[in-house]
C-alpha cells in the first residue's frame, strides 16, 4: 500500500510569507515533499502574488503621485528623485518589488523540484 506523502501546506493561506514559511519549514525538516505539493506551491504562490502585485502598483503610483507633486512645485527632476528615495515609502516599494523578484524564482525553482521529485518516484516503482 503506497502512503500519502501530501500534507496541506497550511491550514488558511493566506499570504506568500506564510506559504514560503511552511515549505522552508517542511523542507529544513527534511520531509519528502512529493511533485504535486511542489506544484501546489508554485501555484498557490502565484495565486497570492497578485495581492502584493496589486499592493506595488498602487505603493508605485503613490509615489509617482508625489514625484509629480515636487515637480509641479518648481523642483528639478533629480531633486524629487533624491527626497523620494529618502522616503520610507519608497523603502516600502523596493522591498515589495524584491520580494516579488525572488518569489518569482522561488515559483521557477518549485516546479523544477516538483520535476526532480516525479523523476525521483518513477525510480521507486
Amino acid at each position: 500500500m503506497r502512503r500519502s506523502l501530501k500534507k496541506p501546506l497550511v491550514n488558511n493561506m493566506s499570504t506568500i510569507d506564510t506559504l514560503i514559511e511552511t515549505m522552508q519549514k517542511r523542507v529544513e525538516s527534511e520531509e519528502i515533499i512529493g511533485p504535486h505539493d511542489w506544484i501546489d506551491y508554485a501555484g498557490r504562490l502565484n495565486l497570492f502574488r497578485g495581492i502584493d502585485d496589486n499592493a506595488l502598483y498602487k505603493l508605485g503610483q503613490r509615489i509617482a503621485r508625489q514625484r509629480a507633486e515636487y515637480v509641479k512645485d518648481g523642483m528639478t527632476v533629480a531633486a524629487a528623485r533624491t527626497l523620494i528615495e529618502a522616503t520610507d515609502e519608497y523603502v516600502e516599494y523596493k522591498q515589495l518589488q524584491a520580494k516579488l523578484d525572488r518569489v518569482t524564482e522561488e515559483i521557477r525553482l518549485a516546479k523544477i523540484r516538483s520535476r526532480s521529485a516525479s523523476e525521483e518516484m518513477k525510480g521507486y516503482h
